[in-house]
C-alpha cells in the first residue's frame, strides 16, 4: 500500500516526503532531519495524551445508567479530570456518535402496526358497545 506524501517546511525550505520514497529522505539535510525527528517526537508524545480524554469519556459511556436516579452507577462525574486536554477532531465525532447512540436507545419507539390494530379494536369495540346500550 502506497503511503501519502506529506509536504513540510523546514527554515523555509519545502520538502516532499514519503514513507516509501526513501531517496528523499535521504536528500534532507541533516539540520532539518534532526528538527524533523525532534517534532515527530513531540507529536509522538502527545498521542496518549489527546487519546485519554476519549478513552475515558467512552469508559464512562459504557457503564450501566442507574435507572431509580437517572445518573450513571458510581460516584459524581469528575469534571476537572476530563477539561486540562482537548479532543481531537476523530474522538469528538467518536464521543458524539456514542452519545447519539445513546440517546437513540432510550427513546421510546414510535406508533407500530400493532399499536394501530390495538387502537383500532379498542375504538370498535366501544363504539359497539355504546350502539347496543343506546
Amino acid at each position: 500500500m502506497k503511503q501519502p506524501t506529506i509536504t513540510v517546511i523546514i527554515g523555509g525550505n519545502t520538502y516532499s516526503l514519503c514513507a516509501d520514497d526513501i531517496e528523499s529522505i535521504r536528500n534532507l539535510p541533516d539540520s532539518d532531519r534532526q528538527q524533523l525527528i525532534s517534532l515527530l517526537k513531540a507529536v509522538n508524545q502527545q498521542v496518549p495524551l489527546t487519546t485519554a480524554p476519549a478513552n475515558k469519556a467512552a469508559d464512562r459511556a459504557d457503564t450501566s445508567p442507574d435507572t431509580t436516579t437517572g445518573t450513571l452507577a458510581g460516584d459524581a462525574p469528575d469534571y476537572e479530570s476530563t477539561k486540562p486536554e482537548r479532543l481531537g477532531g476523530g474522538d469528538v465525532d467518536a464521543l458524539m456518535a456514542q452519545l447519539i447512540h445513546e440517546e437513540k436507545s432510550k427513546q421510546n419507539p414510535g406508533l407500530t402496526r400493532q399499536t394501530i390494530y390495538k387502537f383500532a379494536i379498542w375504538f370498535a369495540v366501544i363504539v359497539i358497545l355504546l350502539i347496543l346500550v343506546l
